[in-house]
């Protein structure tokens, strides 16, 4: 019986089991790929409060996640000072939302974590990259009470919008009631990255933030109209990211200097402007008769034609 070495090690008669190539498994995320809150809407969950859920689906304290897991792979150009995380924690740790590089470090940081590639749009970077910073991120978290409550009674999570980190933000539309950033128990303000709280407790005394209604319901429609608006833009800037990519806020200068040439200066653009908002002020005493509207809106058309054409002549 000649039986070839090279070429078989079976002996005749016997079925030839071929060997399976081995099996390569899919790369592993070091950190659980949590699914952020809110995506795709106004509503959208900020970086800090993904990171404080995160952290409880370990079961582990967010500043230990943190410590021992989030800083070794951040950049250490400028965290010099995160020795004392607990100092960053209460007063820069709100500069995780926003536009700056720590935004995008901690961003990159956690997408290579979690094997997500979504969560730089937890900051504000991705739309208002280019924006100036003064006046646009607040220093500390605030929070609508109502919503709080709301959330735990129907066993949904309880978190912190991204919205909220604005600081043009002042009233919760939802509930027509002012956010608070302040515990009404130690009144003290809240930590961004809590050590020993879950999200909707203080992190100073632990007490429950949540509340019902204030009984004053009514407030200045000046004050909802002009909530309701920073609202709107805030959706239409996350939508345009979402679609188009990075904003031209570059190039926002050079419009207005446009806009101010067509009408022929700029107190001619201001009494226009304040024109619109007397218009639209008017246009609250009749949204609900029809007929009026579109006449208020024909009308409204026929005068800014007027003076576009008047400073073009």
């Amino acid at each position: 019986m000649n039986i070839d070495p090279l070429t078989t090690n079976t002996l005749p008669g016997r079925k030839v089991h071929q060997h399976r190539g081995m099996i390569e498994m899919p790369p592993r995320s070091q950190l659980y790929c949590l699914a952020p809150l809110g995506m795709g809407t106004v509503e959208i969950e900020s970086l800090t409060s993904y990171i404080q859920r995160l952290a409880w689906a370990y079961r582990v304290n967010p500043r230990v996640l943190v410590a021992e897991v989030i800083l070794p792979h951040l950049s250490n150009t400028y965290y010099s000072d995160l020795t004392r995380l607990g100092s960053f924690s209460r007063t820069r740790s709100m500069s995780i939302n926003g536009v700056g590089e720590v935004a995008q470090d901690w961003a990159r940081t956690l997408e290579h974590l979690t094997m997500r590639s979504d969560l730089r749009l937890l900051t504000l970077h991705p739309w208002a990259d280019g924006l100036p910073a003064w006046g646009l991120l607040r220093q500390k978290p605030q929070w609508c009470p109502v919503c709080y409550d709301e959330w735990r009674e129907q066993k949904q999570p309880v978190y912190q919008p991204l919205l909220w980190a604005i600081q043009a933000v002042t009233i919760c539309l939802q509930h027509a009631q002012p956010v608070v950033d302040l515990c009404l128990v130690c009144r003290q303000s809240q930590s961004a990255i809590a050590s020993k709280r879950g999200l909707g407790c203080c992190t100073q005394c632990g007490v429950w933030l949540g509340g019902q209604p204030r009984s004053e319901q009514s407030r200045e429609e000046d004050l909802i109209d002009w909530q309701k608006w920073i609202k709107e833009i805030v959706e239409e800037l996350i939508l345009a990211n979402m679609m188009f990519g990075s904003l031209p806020w570059h190039l926002l200068p050079a419009g207005i200097n446009a806009c101010v040439e067509a009408v022929g200066g700029t107190r001619q653009l201001g009494r226009i402007t304040h024109g619109l908002r007397n218009e639209m002020h008017l246009s609250k005493k009749m949204a609900r008769d029809r007929t009026s509207l579109q006449a208020w809106f024909l009308q409204l058309q026929r005068n800014f034609s007027h003076v576009t054409t008047k400073q073009a002549m």
